[in-house]
């Protein structure tokens, strides 16, 4: 069942599937929010909002939750050890399109 936007829904401890309503956000841009975070962190010498370690930590969940499915749904701890998955390129990185000239 698909919900109107801005909802969601969870089931209560009765069973029953509650709605709930969102609260009101601005909805932005993510692409310009990444632009005024590099800036900023340019302008400012701080690091940016996300960073490596972020992402680094954002792909150990995503191969967690991998790991998790192969092993047929049971928990895994976090950090991840012994996990064999890898990410990989299937192509040589493209070279950039503009110069620094």
């Amino acid at each position: 069942a698909h919900l109107p936007y801005g909802h969601c829904g969870e089931h209560a401890n009765d069973g029953d599937f509650e709605y709930l309503t969102f609260p009101d956000y601005k909805r932005v841009n993510p692409t310009l929010k990444l632009v005024q975070d590099l800036v900023q962190a340019l302008d400012t010498g701080k690091p940016t909002r996300g960073g490596v370690r972020l992402a680094r930590r954002n792909l150990e969940l995503i191969f967690a939750f991998i790991e998790s499915h192969r092993r047929g749904g049971k928990r895994v701890r976090l950090p991840l050890d012994g996990c064999k998955l890898t990410l990989q390129r299937g192509v040589a990185p493209k070279p950039p399109r503009y110069s620094a000239e």
